[in-house]
């Protein structure tokens, strides 16, 4: 369990100002998608869950879990 808390530790202080702008970018398109939904919206908004769903794949589990 040391070694996830570890981790998990790792991964934040490492990243934290990006967690935060990623952050902010999905409260806008959120608020943009639900004010009015028009397709480009929509597309923005898959554009970036396909971004997350990268960054964490990426940098938590290939870079951040070396010692896992």
């Amino acid at each position: 369990m040391e070694i996830f808390w570890r981790t998990i530790g790792y991964y934040n202080s490492v990243t934290w100002i990006y967690q935060i702008a990623i952050i902010l970018i999905g409260i806008i398109l959120t608020a943009l998608l639900v004010s009015k939904p028009y397709p480009w919206k929509k597309m923005a908004m898959k554009v970036y869950m396909i971004g997350l769903y990268t960054w964490i794949s990426i940098v938590y589990y290939y870079i951040c879990c070396e010692e896992r």
